[in-house]
């Protein structure tokens, strides 16, 4: 929080930008007159990573009780750092300046607050939520740039926009064209030799993992993104936010069971992303009675150590 204190400035429209940033190794095309842009003033990225810094420091601080003289510090930083650009076109930019952005581009830094941070959600920030998904569209239209750890990191960002089969044509992609005997290795670009990628293939479990369950912004998200490929299926010790454990089974499309084991006895909201008509969370054999609703979710208290199934309710 010090050091954003110290590298942001205040420029006179009133908003906090970095002095020097950059995108990486996605130059921004500067118009006719100007030379091409590789240092800039301020990158989405910045915004992104100040508003998340601020929003954790702020909640920690609220926690812990303390730091409480430097709550105005972090909230101010937090609601002036230059907001989010959006082009005519309705799509998140990757810099503030009109500049031409590459279309195919495998880097998607602009794409943070949508994952791997949690700022950007369809019930939240719906309108930044739809600008990340044009900028998620237009990227995986063109794909001119894309290399094999761009395929699982596209397929999270398609997890966390709820759609299923675009995340399973991403790992589709990488399958075939990088994967040998499990491993996926860089694109052999007249170097003579390949390369081990790592964050390919432990990027291509972490887009499954989101696919299966989310539980970023405070809600337990089951089967949030699952493809018609995979119609019938289960998975079981998935660790959620909140220190909650999940297990879950779906037939032809529908959710069939769910079990949530609480490690800390936080409150916990689910929601479902496909049918769970008839569900209702037990604890034992008896169906809890202090359920709430609320946005579409199913709240309910727990303790911890206690084990939580969904089940029919009668």
């Amino acid at each position: 929080g010090l050091f954003w204190k110290s590298w942001l400035l205040r420029s006179p429209d009133g908003f906090y930008r970095t002095g020097f940033s950059y995108s990486p190794e996605n130059i921004p095309t500067a118009p006719a007159n100007q030379k091409p842009a590789k240092n800039v003033e301020h990158t989405t990225m910045d915004t992104a990573l100040v508003r998340e810094v601020m929003r954790h420091l702020l909640e920690a601080g609220r926690v812990l009780n303390c730091d409480r003289d430097l709550w105005p510090v972090w909230q101010d930083l937090h609601d002036r750092v230059l907001p989010y650009p959006v082009n005519a076109e309705g799509q998140l930019k990757e810099w503030p300046e009109p500049w031409a952005e590459t279309p195919g581009h495998r880097h998607f830094s602009h794409l943070y607050p949508l994952f791997p941070g949690d700022e950007f959600t369809a019930e939240r920030t719906p309108a930044l939520f739809e600008a990340a998904r044009r900028a998620v569209l237009l990227r995986e239209a063109h794909r001119t740039d894309f290399t094999n750890w761009s395929c699982p990191y596209a397929a999270c960002f398609d997890a966390r926009l709820g759609d299923g089969n675009a995340a399973e044509r991403d790992l589709a992609l990488l399958s075939r064209n990088s994967v040998d005997n499990l491993l996926a290795f860089h694109n052999d670009w007249g170097w003579g030799y390949r390369l081990f990628q790592i964050e390919a293939n432990l990027g291509v479990t972490a887009a499954i993992a989101e696919m299966l369950l989310q539980s970023h912004a405070g809600v337990i998200r089951l089967l949030p993104a699952l493809p018609g490929r995979w119609p019938s299926g289960s998975f079981s010790g998935l660790k959620a936010r909140g220190a909650f454990v999940v297990d879950a089974e779906w037939r032809a499309g529908r959710l069939v069971s769910a079990r949530i084991r609480s490690l800390r006895g936080l409150p916990c909201r689910v929601r479902c992303g496909i049918p769970w008509d008839g569900l209702w969370p037990h604890h034992g054999a008896k169906p809890l009675a202090d359920v709430t609703h609320e946005d579409g979710c199913i709240c309910l208290p727990t303790q911890a150590g206690a084990v939580y199934e969904w089940k029919p309710r009668s």
